[in-house]
């Protein structure tokens, strides 16, 4: 997919439709550029992929990093307990919701 040059939209390439809050409200909603963000990112270009969506650009890494350790869990199940995945999963989640939430924040005023 070719990233949009509005910083958003790069999804409505694959057939989805206009963001629907951006519709209705005027304003974008904090996924807004995530797969733009995305495109930007396989391209080596961190730049751009940060100015579409910081929490785009967070994902998109933590998906990267993540793709060797899921690869060696799958071989190596047992190092893997529910507690470790939980707590995991936290410290990743946090910071993407605290990006997601303030990019929209300073989007929408």
């Amino acid at each position: 997919m070719e990233p949009s040059a509005r910083g958003y939209g790069t999804h409505q390439q694959l057939g989805l439709p206009p963001c629907s809050i951006q519709l209705l409200f005027g304003i974008p909603c904090p996924s807004c550029g995530m797969t733009t963000s995305f495109a930007w990112y396989v391209r080596a270009q961190l730049m751009p992929a940060w100015q579409a969506n910081p929490a785009g650009l967070y994902l998109a890494i933590a998906c990267t990093l993540l793709i060797p350790w899921l690869m060696w869990m799958a071989i190596r199940p047992r190092l893997l307990t529910y507690r470790t995945f939980e707590r995991m999963s936290l410290v990743l989640f946090g910071p993407f919701l605290l990006f997601a939430l303030v990019q929209w924040a300073v989007r929408a005023w």
